[in-house]
């Protein structure tokens, strides 16, 4: 079985180490991880990085959509806390 660094992987992926390395630690047992100062090896073989590829391609795609939620979510806090501003600001008409 052919074994591959995570530069290696990630080129094959195409994207760079750091994010596989986030990738690897999202989707793999939290008792099959390296840990601390240890290296991912990864079965290197056609079957594999395609399996690999597309775990890949849809934790991609579920961070883009976290990210575009969390974006949502401050823009939405932004205008509450300028909206409560202006509440506080405003003064009774005085007639």
């Amino acid at each position: 079985m052919t074994e591959m660094t995570t530069k290696q992987y990630a080129a094959a992926l195409s994207t760079d180490p750091k994010t596989l390395r986030k990738f690897l630690r999202d989707s793999t047992p939290r008792d099959q991880h390296p840990g601390k100062g240890g290296r991912w090896v990864l079965p290197g073989s056609k079957r594999d990085i395609a399996s690999a590829r597309k775990s890949f391609l849809n934790w991609q795609k579920e961070q883009a959509e976290l990210a575009a939620k969390r974006a949502q979510d401050a823009a939405k806090s932004a205008q509450d806390a300028i909206d409560a501003d202006e509440d506080a600001t405003e003064t009774p008409d005085e007639s």
